[in-house]
């Protein structure tokens, strides 16, 4: 992994923990990483959510086309209805926004890997990672 660390808040990386001896490991997109569980500092997840942009496109589209034909037959009714498509697209958008959970680990030397699942998963997987780090150090 390179030294910048990712903004958590916003990026979405699917990926999976494994365990490797006393290391967990972290696969995603931007690879694997790994680290020892005497070395986590905290383990959380956070909820994501992000607009539905692709729907606000397709309204913005919509209303350009329908402003253009209203301007060129002199019909403010078309142009309105463009707006209201508009609105009603931006509306959609943000109730059918795209979520997901990130899980995070911190380490104790700040470093912060993570990675992506399912909305409403992030707990499971914090639980499961949680209870190998007692057996790990209940082993010891």
């Amino acid at each position: 992994m390179n030294n910048q660390q990712p903004n958590v808040s916003i990026l979405r990386y699917p990926g999976k923990f494994s365990i490797d001896g006393n290391k967990l490991r972290i696969e995603n997109k931007m690879g694997m990483s790994s680290v020892l569980f005497e070395d986590i500092s905290s383990i959380s997840y956070k909820s994501v959510s992000i607009n539905n942009f692709k729907m606000i496109l397709i309204g913005s589209l919509i209303t350009m086309l329908l402003t253009i034909i209203g301007l060129t037959n002199e019909s403010p009714s078309i142009v309105f209805l463009g707006i209201l498509i508009f609105i009603g697209f931006v509306i959609y958008s943000y109730k059918n926004s795209i979520k997901w959970d990130n899980v995070i680990i911190e380490t104790r030397g700040g470093m912060l890997l993570f990675y992506s699942v399912d909305i409403g998963e992030g707990i499971n997987q914090v639980n499961k990672i949680e209870e190998e780090k007692r057996i790990i150090t209940l082993s010891k």
